[in-house]
This record gives structure tokens, C-alpha cells and sequence, in this order.
């Protein structure tokens, strides 16, 4: 705080503070359970900000790129409107299409797994005996054949689970159906606040610049405000395109498995895609689930899908990645890796997703502060090219929502 006096107002904050900091210290177990009530009470809004975030880019574009061309003279409402109810439609096309085409191959591909993994364990098991008696491993083989699959016992240990279980299970009917009133409740306030925010956008940003500029320095607004607007940049960016680069990477192998004649294309393809949203090693969790569903079918067949996967992979990263996400994030591997791994051991996949934005936007911010500095130092004012660049991104941005 520079130049700041330290007013009566001030240390009175900084002792409640301290004393907050330090009751919550010693009641770790309490603090934590009324975070836990608070952010429970919090959930339907955090919710449909997630919504809002993901649905503004469908609703952006149809707003500045289709029906802004077809009504140029149109109420700005109607604009708006039209293009909530173009998302809503796209959204539930694509639901339409998932529950008719995909969960039908799905189904059929379970009931296939369930029928041939029986016979996959037997012919594996026999092969793996004979390739150990060429060792002459006499009692590794012995192990081996000792081992036996009882799957009508399994299936009988899975029955009287089951119906043991269902005193259990009828006696917490009550709390079950509690459950999902409540996460029908949750989804309902999360779909009508992010709604909400997507129809009143320009408004709610012009009331947070006010409330940042009404209660602290012009200096801090400023800084929070312009950190705010790239962090949207950033994180807009980065989520439009693993989106597409799912879309285009799960398309690929789509048309690679229909040309060769691969078993359920349409379910692995589809696997593949929403895999390969979770960056670095998504799609090759994809592949490997894959891999065994036709693996099952053919082994020869998992050999050439095996190499399917690697040319679709080189295509993928020389080609398409490059393009699509390359100005996305602006950060370099060794950042990635980092965000992947301190993201994954916090929050597991949803970390993965939220600290590669995060990750940028600190990364950038330190980069703009760094070069600042060196600025002051040399006493030149020029700043960098990406940094006029990020700056008429982030002014380009306020326009385009202002104009919205």
C-alpha cells in the first residue's frame, strides 16, 4: 500500500481477521462443516455460472454472427432472446442425437462385452500356458491353469448381494428421493440463474466494475477489473477450443473406423471425443478403454486400431492442435505439465480443466509485470508486442459485450 495511511478502520478489519483466522484454527473441524453448509447453499449459483460461462460462446456467436446479420436493425432484446433459444435448441438436438444413436450402440456394445469377456479370459489364459510352457516354466503354468473363472458363481454372489442390500436400500427411500428433489432443485436454480446472466451480462459487468471502483483504489479496480477481463478471455478461449478439438478429433476417428471396418464406431469415436476435453492424457484414456472393447472382437483388428490411433494422434498434434489452440492458452509444456499435475493432485479432472486457464492467466499477468518492470528499469515505455496484443484483446472483448 503505497503512500497509505494506516487508518482506526483498517487495523479494526485486520483484528477480525486475525481473530476469524485464528478461531477457525481451532475449531478446524466446525469451520470446515459451515464452509461446507455455505458452500452447499451456494451450490445452484456456482452452478449456473458454470452454465452461463459454457453457454455464453454458443450464445455470442449466434448473437454477433448470425442473427445480428439477419435483424441488423433489431431490438437488442429479440437479438438476445433468439440467440438463448437457438443454444437451448442446439443443446437439446445434440441430446436428441446422443440418446438415439449413441446409447442404443452402447447397450449393444455392453451386452457384447458381457457375452464374449468369459470366452477373452479362457482363450488368454490357455495362450498364456502354452507361451509358458515354451519357456519350460512348468510352474508358472500349474499356477496358471489352477486358476479357474466361475462366472455363474460370481453372477450368484452378485444376486444375494443385491437382494441382502434391498432392506437397505428400501429403508433410505426417503433420503434417496431427498437427494434427487435436491439435485433436480440444484440443476433448476443453476439452468434459471445462468439464464439469468446470459440475458443481463452487459448489466451485471457495469454493476461489478462499479462495486470494484466504489470500494477500493482506483489502482486495485483497475488491476482486478483488466485481470478479470482476460481471465474471461483465457478461459473462453481455452474451453471453445478443446471443444472443437474433441469435436474434430473424435470426427477422425469416426471416418477412420466406418473406412476400415472397425467395431463400434460410433460408441469409440464418441468415447474418444469427450475423453480428449481432458487435456495431455485424456484421449489416450479413451484409447485404452477402446482398445479392450475391440480387443474383445479382434486382436488383429486392436493391431491395426492400435496404429489408427498413433496416425490420428500425428495428425492431430502437427495439424490440428497447433492451429485451434496454439494463441489459446500462450503457455509453454513445461507450464502445462505443471498446472496438469498440481491440478490433478488437488481437484483431479476438473482441476485439470480449471488450473490450465488459471495457470495462463498468472502466467501472463507475471509476464506483463516482469516486462513492466524491465521497462522502468532501462526507462523505456515501449511495451512488448504481446502486450499490446493482450490489451487490445482484453479492450476488444469489453466492446464486443458492451455492443452485445
Amino acid at each position: 500500500m503505497k503512500n497509505q495511511e494506516i487508518t482506526p478502520l483498517f487495523l479494526v478489519k485486520l483484528v477480525f481477521l486475525a481473530l476469524l483466522a485464528h478461531w477457525a484454527l481451532q475449531n478446524f473441524v466446525l469451520a470446515k462443516e459451515a464452509l461446507a453448509i455455505f458452500l452447499n447453499i451456494l451450490a445452484p449459483f456456482f452452478l449456473g455460472f458454470v452454465i452461463a460461462f459454457v453457454l455464453k460462446i454458443p450464445v455470442s456467436f449466434f448473437e454477433a454472427k448470425l442473427v445480428s446479420r439477419l435483424l441488423p436493425q433489431g431490438n437488442k432484446a429479440v437479438k438476445r432472446l433468439i440467440a438463448l433459444l437457438l443454444t437451448v435448441f442446439l443443446f437439446f438436438i445434440v441430446l436428441t442425437l446422443i440418446f438415439f444413436t449413441v446409447v442404443p450402440e452402447l447397450r449393444a456394445a455392453l451386452k457384447n462385452l458381457a457375452d464374449l469377456f468369459p470366452k477373452f479370459l479362457a482363450q488368454s489364459q490357455d495362450k498364456l500356458g502354452e507361451l509358458l510352457s515354451s519357456w519350460q516354466l512348468k510352474e508358472a503354468v500349474a499356477w496358471i491353469e489352477s486358476i479357474e473363472f466361475d462366472f455363474n458363481d460370481l453372477t450368484q454372489k452378485l444376486t444375494n448381494f443385491l437382494q441382502t442390500s434391498l432392506g437397505g436400500i428400501f429403508s433410505s427411500t426417503i433420503l434417496v428421493i431427498g437427494s434427487v428433489f435436491s439435485g433436480v432443485v440444484t440443476i433448476g436454480l443453476g439452468l434459471v440463474f445462468a439464464l439469468y446472466m446470459l440475458w443481463q451480462k452487459e448489466e451485471l459487468y457495469q454493476q461489478s466494475q462499479k462495486v470494484f471502483k466504489a470500494y477500493l483504489p482506483e489502482e486495485h479496480s483497475n488491476f482486478i477489473i483488466e485481470t478479470l477481463d482476460l481471465a474471461n478471455i483465457v478461459f473462453a478461449d481455452f474451453i471453445s477450443g478443446q471443444l472443437l478439438e474433441a469435436f474434430i478429433l473424435g470426427s477422425l476417428f469416426f471416418l477412420g473406423m466406418i473406412i476400415f471396418r472397425f467395431p463400434y464406431a460410433l460408441v469409440v469415436s464418441v468415447f474418444i471425443g469427450f475423453s480428449s476435453i481432458i487435456p495431455v492424457f485424456g484421449a489416450f484414456l479413451g484409447f485404452f478403454v477402446s482398445l479392450f472393447l475391440v480387443l474383445l472382437i479382434s486382436p488383429v483388428q486392436a493391431l491395426w486400431f492400435i496404429l489408427l490411433f498413433f496416425v490420428v494422434q500425428q495428425i492431430e498434434g502437427n495439424l490440428i492442435y497447433p492451429r485451434v489452440m496454439s494463441a489459446r492458452t500462450g503457455l509453454p509444456s513445461l507450464w502445462v505439465l505443471l498446472a496438469v499435475s498440481v491440478g490433478a493432485g488437488l481437484f483431479g479432472i476438473w482441476g485439470i480443466l480449471v488450473f490450465i486457464p488459471l495457470t495462463s492467466v498468472v502466467y501472463q499477468l507475471f509476464k506483463r509485470d516482469v516486462a513492466s518492470r524491465l521497462s522502468n528499469q532501462t526507462g523505456n515505455e515501449n511495451v512488448s508486442d504481446l502486450e499490446k496484443e493482450q490489451a487490445e484483446n482484453i479492450s476488444d472483448s469489453k466492446g464486443e459485450d458492451i455492443d452485445e
